[in-house]
């Protein structure tokens, strides 16, 4: 049985997590960020000198790879340190994007203990509300829906976020 609103905001954050974690291996892998194929033409073409026709290549490409270099070698009229500078700017451009997707992942891993904390006290408090207006001894079934929404949403909470620290370290 789920933990109550907190346990069942845990519930549709896991889902968003999985779905983050599938996106980023659909979308973070070197076949598709700098495929074998288009390394092995670029590097072709600049051993050849060929720099236009690299820069053809690259605007014709949406990978990873060919959106750094088709913004370096735009700059290729203004020499060397322009282009390197272009090329820089546009990987880091590049790489925080990727981070984003990434950082999703941390972010949940970092909430989650702090939601099933928020469910714990939740529990928590329930389970003292009934001990002090029980008349006399407080029904043990009474006292147990408490302390079982205060230990579900923990154990929600982890279950979270132990993955998706995983996952975003990884």
């Amino acid at each position: 049985k789920p933990g109550g609103v907190v346990g069942f905001a845990l519930i549709a954050l896991s889902l968003v997590g999985g779905g983050l974690v599938i996106d980023c291996f659909l979308h973070i892998k070197d076949e598709k960020l700098m495929p074998p194929a288009v390394l092995e033409e670029a590097e072709k073409l600049v051993r050849k000198g060929q720099f236009a026709q690299l820069l053809s290549f690259c605007q014709a490409n949406e990978s990873l790879f060919c959106r750094i270099f088709r913004t370096g070698l735009s700059q290729g009229s203004l020499g060397l340190p322009a282009v390197r500078q272009a090329i820089q700017d546009q990987g880091m451009k590049e790489i925080t994007r990727l981070n984003h997707r990434v950082n999703y992942m941390g972010f949940l891993g970092a909430i989650a203990p702090m939601m099933g904390l928020l469910g714990t006290v939740i529990g928590m408090i329930s389970s003292f509300n009934v001990l002090g207006s029980a008349k006399g001894a407080a029904r043990p079934d009474e006292l147990a829906s408490g302390i079982a929404l205060a230990l579900t949403t923990t154990c929600e909470g982890l279950v979270l976020a132990i993955p998706m620290m995983f996952f975003h370290n990884y």
